[in-house]
């Protein structure tokens, strides 16, 4: 017999309808009944293999109940907030930054821009606080693009301390350049505060068990198809063969899967399927 796993023929109530009389017929044999303490424990192994191959499944969904079909509106407005304030100081600071490709821009077009991203920046992400607390998002991609922005924020202010307000992309004045470093600070704090606050998004899947659990898998397996292909006494099969006659509310096929197996496979199969309510098999 393969060590494929066997479908059975029936609906579920067919089917441990057939396994209670197997059961009864082995149990019923001074020999064979020796096979029913593993057959058992293959059903109980089963059910428990089951349970925790779901348990991921089962996790991950429950982590997603508050939105299984995308993410909440007040996380999204928290993404939205979050992505429009790291545009805004990023933009702020590279037209305060160093020159890149020996391009520089009259003081008159980028100042005003700088200002305005600027205190779009510190607004956005004031507001993007409030909005994270309400919620709380998991993100990692957040959480990376918050401490890129920071450290170029940083960055840039650095370099202004350290060549003046002459220079770089575009010229501040003194007066200007005090303002810019006053609210770039409180961009980079207000990033520091999110960096601090923001966690990274949970792995997709734990994968932790799913070798062992593949192990498992294929072990119970190997026992039902060993426990399938066990011999039982001849006096078995006869006493199966009138039994099954008796199963007239049973189909035929069956019926005849059920006599072509034998009751000790018919108890394997049955015990190894994992879904099927089982509790009732052993009852006298």
């Amino acid at each position: 017999m393969s060590s494929e796993p066997i479908r059975l023929t029936g609906s579920d109530d067919e089917i441990v309808a057939v396994a209670r009389r197997a059961w009864r017929v082995v149990a019923a044999d001074r020999e064979a009944r020796g096979l029913l303490p593993a057959l058992d424990q293959l059903g109980r192994q089963r059910r428990a293999y089951m349970a925790g191959f779901a348990a991921p499944t089962v996790a991950a969904a429950g982590s997603e109940t508050a939105a299984p079909k995308g993410r909440p509106a007040s996380s999204t407005v928290w993404y939205v907030l979050l992505a429009l304030g790291l545009l805004a100081a990023t933009v702020s600071a590279a037209l305060a930054g160093p020159m890149m490709k020996r391009v520089t821009l009259e003081a008159a077009t980028a100042v005003p821009v700088i200002f305005a991203t600027l205190i779009a920046a510190i607004v956005l992400l004031a507001v993007a606080l409030p909005a994270w607390l309400r919620r709380r998002p998991r993100s990692t991609g957040a959480l990376t693009m918050v401490v890129v922005v920071g450290l170029i924020m940083v960055a840039v202010v650095i370099y202004r301390f350290v060549i003046g307000p002459a220079g770089g992309t575009t010229d501040f004045t003194a007066a200007q350049l005090a303002w810019w470093h006053a609210g770039a600070i409180v961009v980079v704090l207000e990033l520091a505060v999110l960096a601090l606050l923001v966690r990274p998004a949970p792995d997709a899947a734990p994968n932790a068990d799913a070798g062992r659990l593949r192990d498992e898998g294929r072990r119970l397996r190997a026992d039902a198809a060993r426990l399938a292909r066990t011999d039982a006494p001849d006096a078995v099969d006869r006493e199966w063969a009138r039994e099954l006659d008796t199963l007239t509310d049973v189909p035929a096929a069956t019926r005849t899967q059920a006599q072509e197996l034998g009751p000790v496979a018919w108890l394997a199969w049955t015990f190894y399927d994992g879904d099927l309510d089982v509790s009732a098999v052993a009852r006298p």
